[in-house]
């Protein structure tokens, strides 16, 4: 009597396990992949020569560094320059 009874938890419902697709769409397989790796490769092209004429266009010099005009920087140029005078 002194002992409280558990109380009674009921079962979970259990839910329904039905998924709903959507059709493929029809325009998906119209391109092939040597289309789509053409195009990627026209992107790609287009892209690195947008690039390249932004940098050929642009009037600013490259940021001179102190470092290039220290003799040790001719001195290897020197060097190369010799060594290929030889052979």
């Amino acid at each position: 009597m002194t002992k409280p009874k558990p109380k009674v938890i009921p079962q979970p419902e259990a839910l329904l396990r039905e998924t709903k697709a959507n059709p493929v769409p029809k325009n998906l397989f119209k391109k092939s992949v040597v289309d789509v790796e053409k195009d990627k490769e026209e992107r790609r092209k287009a892209k690195t020569e947008s690039i390249r004429k932004e940098y050929e266009d642009n009037g600013k010099k490259r940021f001179e560094l102190a470092t290039e005009k220290r003799p040790t920087v001719e001195k290897f140029a020197h060097a190369k320059e010799a060594y290929e005078q030889k052979f």
